[in-house]
């Protein structure tokens, strides 16, 4: 028995260490004396795999050996605030982290050179943070990380030149951030990386000339970010992107000179914002680019869109403000516009926009060669704001003679002397801002205009207006505020629409410091009650019965051979009826109107012809 026993303890004794192996510190263990690392396998004998977090931060700490036993954690492994570590080595067996690894994250290792004591790792289950590490010159040594399930964060790594020891990863789940790392020339060493599951920000490097180690990244699934790089001259190493699902951001770059290397790029999910890289002269790489949501265009140095011929759609907003734009002649396939925002010093035409019959707002400002709105000639439909302002050699509107119905119309143009060119306009949905045009004299062009959609008239600060005709055939009902003020030659108010809303009014109105005729609202008042001032042009509407249950008979008398045209609107500008132009005789007609399948309420007939605009109010019960 005796001999027996002392063979197993022989045995025992000849035993791999690994029988021995185990978990523990669930809890995980912190580490602030150099002391704690040196004792570690004395005080924890067979402890491989830590089953919590492992947090490293002392000023003491120089040394990473004593750790070596570990093979595994399975929290996270955080290494910052540690002022003498240079390296760690020691950490050479560990091959898996499940929770992320973090080396510096606040203070950071700031004499830590090299991470090659981390050799072993194969496996890291959420983010990697390389961060404030101020002496760090190489990734070498995290060439076992094949994928990385969370975020990929390389931030304030002032000696880093660039990501060599990444290479083999190809996934990442969550985003790329890389940031204020001065040394950083290029992105070499993520070569593998073939998409990016959210975010990728690439911002404030200064020394960062190239993005070439991104060579086979094709799938970018939210943003991609390219900010404040001011030494980036071209994004070469994106030439095999080909889709940024949400928005790609490229600001503030100040030697960037080309971005030819978009050439594989033909979706960008929303948003395209491109804004001040002053040395950005052309948009040649854009080519694939047929549809977009919103692109905003500024800030460059851009005298050609030449890279946007293919373009044919933007759902949403295009908005472009370019000092050396000429024109926009360049996206000339465009078909669909959201809304159309443009400016720029040079601009001088709006040719390219031909293909455009409706969008959503128009603002075309401060362009000071801007002589005419020629190009426009097609658009029909303007649903929401249609604003011209600051555009000081622009003397009227001419190019827009085929719009006929705008959201809300903003007026304000120094040298601006008319609005001939709406004259075709009938209905504004949104009200009328007509403010601060210093030599505007008339506004008649605006004639043709039956409803302002239950909204505000504003004339404001227009020193050489005299007269308010080109208002008279706005419906009373569909003005909800009256705002005439500090226009000091304008001496005439009492037109139609003006008269009727001060009989009854639907909401505030202001009438003063205009000059005397147009000087209070009870001036105005007096005025109408003399006369109200009829277009000569005008012919008389009359309906019976009115108001009808089923139809209304419109009669009217010609006094010369005329083209007559019907439009018929409801009470919010809406086209509820229209007939085609045809010639009629002198003398007395008749045109009869059953709106079997309309609502009670009220309602406009318009005749046109070429003299000018009739109108009569229907009221259906």
């Amino acid at each position: 028995m005796k001999k027996l026993k002392g063979i197993i303890i022989v045995l025992m004794c000849c035993l791999p260490a690994t029988i021995y192996s185990q978990s523990c510190l669930p809890e995980g263990i912190t580490f602030t004396r150099q002391s704690q690392i040196d004792s570690f396998q004395i005080n924890h004998p067979y402890c491989n795999i830590i089953e919590g977090g492992v947090t490293i931060e002392g000023d003491s700490i120089t040394d990473l050996s004593g750790l070596s036993s570990v093979t595994g954690i399975e929290g996270g492994l955080l290494i910052d605030c540690n002022l003498s570590l240079t390296n760690l080595d020691g950490l050479e067996n560990i091959s898996f982290i499940n929770e992320g690894l973090y080396i510096g994250y606040n203070e950071g290792n700031p004499l830590l050179e090299r991470l090659d004591g981390l050799s072993g790792l194969n496996s890291l289950g959420t983010n990697l943070t390389i961060m404030n590490n101020g002496s760090l010159k190489s990734m070498s040594g995290l060439e076992g990380i094949l994928e990385i399930d969370g975020l990929l964060m390389i931030q304030g790594n002032d000696s880093l030149p660039n990501l060599q020891g990444l290479d083999n990863i190809y996934s990442i789940e969550y985003y790329v951030h890389i940031e204020d790392n001065s040394s950083l020339l290029n992105l070499a060493g993520l070569g593998s990386l073939e998409s990016i599951g959210s975010h990728c920000n690439i911002i404030n490097n200064p020394s960062l000339q190239l993005l070439s180690g991104l060579d086979n990244l094709k799938y970018i699934d939210q943003n991609l970010n390219i900010t404040n790089n001011n030494s980036l001259i071209q994004v070469r190493g994106l030439n095999s992107l080909e889709s940024v699902g949400r928005n790609l951001t490229i600001r503030n770059n100040t030697l960037l000179n080309s971005i030819e290397d978009f050439e594989m790029l033909s979706q960008i999910g929303y948003h395209f914002d491109l804004h001040f890289n002053p040395g950005l002269k052309s948009l040649s790489g854009l080519d694939n680019l047929t549809s977009i949501d919103h692109l905003f265009i500024g800030g460059n140095s851009l005298n050609t869109l030449d890279g946007l011929h293919n373009l044919t759609t933007v759902t949403e907003l295009l908005s472009i403000c370019e000092d050396s734009l000429i024109d926009f002649t360049d996206m000339s396939k465009l078909t669909k516009i959201g809304g159309i925002g443009v400016c720029g010093h040079s601009l001088a035409s709006l040719s390219g926009f031909e293909n455009i019959d409706s969008t959503g707002q128009i603002w075309i400002g401060y362009s000071e060669n801007l002589h005419s709105l020629s190009g426009l000639q097609n658009l029909v439909f303007t649903n929401g704001s249609f604003t011209i302002s600051g555009n000081e050699s622009l003397t009227d509107l001419n190019g827009v003679e085929n719009l006929t119905h705008i959201g809300r119309l903003s007026i304000w143009n120094s040298k601006l002397s008319s609005l001939e060119g709406l004259n075709n306009c009938s209905i504004i949905a949104g009200g009328i801002d007509i403010i601060g045009n210093s030599v505007l004299q008339d506004i008649s062009a605006l004639s043709n205009v039956i409803s302002i959609g239950n909204d505000s008239i504003e004339v404001v600060d227009n020193q050489s207006l005299t007269s308010l005709y080109g208002l008279d055939n706005i419906a009373a009902q569909s003005i909800s505020k009256l705002n005439i003020h500090s226009n000091p030659n304008l001496s005439t108010c009492e037109v139609k629409s003006v008269c009727e809303y001060l009989l009854f009014p639907n909401g505030i109105v202001v009438i003063d410091n205009n000059t005397t005729g147009c000087n209070s609202p009870e001036e105005v008042e007096e005025a109408c009650s003399v006369s109200i001032p009829e277009k000569p042009s005008a012919i008389q509407l009359s309906a019976y019965p009115n108001p009808f249950n089923t139809s209304s008979t419109i009669e009217y008398e010609l006094l010369t051979r005329s083209n007559i045209q019907f439009t018929i609107y409801n009470s919010i500008g809406e086209i509820v009826y229209e007939t085609e132009d045809y010639i009629m005789k002198v003398g007395t007609h008749q045109f009869s109107w059953s709106p079997h399948h309309l609502p009670a309420g009220l309602y406009y007939a318009v005749l046109r012809r070429e003299a000018g605009v009739s109108v009569v109010k229907l009221v259906k019960e």
